[in-house]
């Protein structure tokens, strides 16, 4: 199969993008590099340096393609509430490039890279049909992405399914600015920095390692319609409780600097993914603990080589 990705260079991208060329299919990768890497990107890939708010370069760039991978996108929620347009730009204007490219050019399967943040926080795991309720502009962004695929697929047929990621963790995740919170922690803690604490640890988080998550992906090739499944483990962790882990598996404390509340956080987030159990096959394999020590390990690796 074509592939065509968007976001290939970053974390989530990078490593599906791998796993698609271990299977055998043919992948074009399109990203500005922005927060990804060119050297995240399996060499067999084609790569193409573009942003998907151009859409004549997207339209030329997607030719020949049976399946659009969509990764691209502004991601961080925190910036997303500072900047609010820059997401809307990047994540709505240019997802609509992206529909437009794939109609002119008669393309009709996307795999969309969604997020739990399209989901109102409630304490008890939601499922595909909990109540949508965005906090933060970056889960807006997402849901009216969802919303516009709904829209393109009764319209024009172009099917498609939305994977929503709960909190996606492992290694190789070394994007340019980033604030995920597991490296984040990691990092501090190794250089015996200050680790910087919201809510003072009380949010509840789902993580979900990234190679049980990329075969999500891979199980998702052969969909039809229009899906949409919830990704993460199904278990809830508080941050603070998540920090002893890592402190735990380096074995040193962290110092914690309490910056007290942030606006746009959830206050908890857990998935419940029976559903993807049942139509993908598709269920987590990795604990937090075994994760973590994986995620521990190649960040004292990366900070040898620093």
């Amino acid at each position: 199969m074509k592939i065509f990705v968007t976001g290939g260079a970053g974390f989530i991208g990078s490593a599906t993008v791998n796993s698609l060329i271990q299977k055998g299919h043919q992948v074009t990768v399109y990203d500005n590099l922005s927060t990804g890497y060119r050297d995240s990107i399996e060499p067999k890939a084609k790569f193409i340096l573009g942003d998907i708010r151009d859409r004549d370069l997207l339209v030329k760039s997607m030719m020949g393609h049976d399946l659009i991978m969509h990764f691209a996108a502004k991601t961080e929620a925190g910036e997303s509430v500072n900047n609010p347009e820059n997401f809307y730009q990047v994540n709505i204007m240019g997802g609509i490039n992206l529909l437009e490219a794939a109609r002119k050019l008669k393309i009709n399967k996307i795999v969309f890279s969604s997020s739990a943040a399209i989901y109102e926080p409630q304490s008890k795991p939601v499922t595909e049909n909990s109540p949508k309720g965005p906090v933060n502009p970056y889960g807006a962004t997402k849901l009216i992405f969802e919303d516009l695929l709904s829209a393109y697929y009764h319209s024009y047929n172009i099917e498609s399914i939305s994977l929503r990621y709960f909190n996606v963790y492992g290694p190789g995740a070394k994007n340019k600015n980033t604030t995920l919170v597991i490296p984040n922690f990691i990092k501090s803690i190794i250089q015996e920095k200050p680790v910087s604490l919201y809510w003072q640890g009380q949010q509840i988080r789902d993580f979900i390692y990234i190679d049980d998550l990329v075969k999500a992906h891979i199980l998702a090739l052969d969909f039809k319609g229009l899906k949409a499944y919830n990704l993460g483990s199904g278990k809830g962790t508080k941050i603070i409780d998540l920090l002893k882990l890592i402190s735990n598996v380096i074995g040193k404390k962290a110092n914690i600097n309490d910056l007290g509340e942030r606006k746009g956080d959830p206050s908890c987030l857990v998935s419940a993914y029976k559903k993807a159990a049942r139509q993908l096959n598709w269920e987590p394999q990795t604990t937090l603990e075994v994760g973590l020590k994986k995620t521990v390990k190649y960040y004292q690796d990366e900070l040898k080589k620093a």
